[in-house]
């Protein structure tokens, strides 16, 4: 599978160590979804959100030009040399606009490099938190082709937000160890420069993997 371009998921992001791929392995299932009946673990990735009453659908597969792309922000000391630390993140979009998650941070104080086990303890079927800088939690990213809004930019206020993984799922046969997500959410994004924008109804079928 070829590399792509890492699209930027967090303008205060410092990126030590960014990789991308885009892959298609086989599907092993593990756990299954309860809500919302729509949508499935077994539904082709997309995204579909409804961004200030505007509903938005990024469909891989039935929307022209859209792809997903992985991404990561480690860095990996070696072993016995200091902590290192891990977050993993995908986006859906077509190169202009997009919008995904990043979620962190995970440390292994002995350094090296994390395991598949480890990895999958990352995406387990929960809520999950936003976080500046997913530093205990999530960020959630769109980019509208001009403008980057975040959840930790401008005042990163996220109350009665909301980031649920549905359900995950292994897959093998790729390249990487990936597991498929199921995730619902809502949340504020914001410019850094006073202005937001509110996200709700979202949902995303999409990978992450250990790159």
């Amino acid at each position: 599978m070829k590399n792509r371009i890492l699209y930027l998921l967090s303008a205060a992001l410092i990126v030590s160590g960014v990789s991308c791929k885009k892959d298609d392995p086989v599907t092993s299932p593990t756990t299954t979804p309860t809500t919302p009946a729509s949508l499935s673990i077994s539904s082709p990735y997309q995204v579909n959100f409804t961004l200030d009453g505007t509903a938005m659908d990024y469909n891989i597969g039935t929307t022209t030009g859209f792809d997903m792309v992985n991404s990561a922000n480690n860095s990996v000391q070696p072993i016995g040399g200091g902590t290192s630390t891990f977050i993993y993140g995908s986006s859906i979009g077509n190169g202009t606009a997009y919008v995904g998650f990043m979620k962190g941070t995970f440390s292994l104080p002995g350094g090296g490099l994390m395991s598949d086990s480890e990895f999958l303890s990352m995406f387990p079927a929960a809520t999950v938190a936003y976080s500046p800088a997913s530093a205990n939690g999530v960020v959630v990213s769109y980019f509208d082709g001009s403008t980057l809004w975040s959840s930790d930019l401008g005042t990163a206020d996220q109350t009665g937000s909301a980031f649920k993984i549905e359900a995950n799922q292994v897959l093998t046969g790729g390249s990487y160890y990936t597991v498929k997500l199921y995730i619902t959410f809502n949340c504020k994004v914001y410019d850094g420069s006073g202005g937001s924008k509110t996200i709700t109804n979202g949902s995303f079928i999409i990978n992450v993997a250990k790159i």
